[in-house]
């Protein structure tokens, strides 16, 4: 397990780069055990996120939801492009992407929130819609280098994905 965990902190700073929209997913290992450590992380951050809120399972299953949809979208478009030996690399950079971006917003936020105020400010609220916007940004950049789409078309199905994960959110979880 040393190996397996020793190669995915070392790409680390290659999610970072795609995250910064710098870098390909093509430079990430098609790797299972990189794959599973990323959703393992992943999963936790969930839980530091929502673990006030929610309980384990439905935190699980939000997340699972999500990895769902992502794995659904890039299976499509890599089977429709016959490229599905990039499966393991695109859903590794996907949802490695949303975890540096988690980690970074969850930290940035939780600095800039005061205890116990329950309304951000308008500047906050411009802040989270500014970090949405870049995770779109290197997805759809992901989707576009992955696929080999139009810069278009993937900036269209990245938006679609959040539109139908936020849709499945609100009628699953309420």
């Amino acid at each position: 397990m040393l190996k397996p965990l020793s190669q995915w902190l070392a790409s680390l700073p290659r999610l970072i780069k795609i995250s910064l929209l710098m870098e390909s997913p093509a430079a990430l290992p098609g790797s299972r055990n990189a794959l599973l450590l990323t959703v393992l992380a992943y999963f936790l951050v969930g839980y530091v996120a929502l673990g006030d809120k929610y309980p384990v399972p439905v935190i699980l299953a939000q997340v699972g939801l999500e990895i769902a949809i992502l794995g659904s979208i890039s299976f499509l478009f890599l089977k429709l492009k016959g490229k599905l030996q990039r499966l393991l690399q695109t859903l590794y950079a996907l949802i490695g992407v949303n975890l540096v971006i988690s980690v970074l917003s969850l930290t940035v936020l939780t600095l800039i929130q005061p205890d116990g105020e329950l309304q951000p400010d308008s500047w906050q609220l411009k802040l989270q819609l500014a970090i949405l916007l870049w995770n779109l940004a290197a997805v759809s950049l992901i989707f576009q280098r992955a696929f080999e789409i139009r810069t278009l078309l993937a900036a269209f199905t990245a938006f679609n994905y959040l539109l139908l994960y936020e849709f499945l959110l609100i009628k699953l979880f309420g």
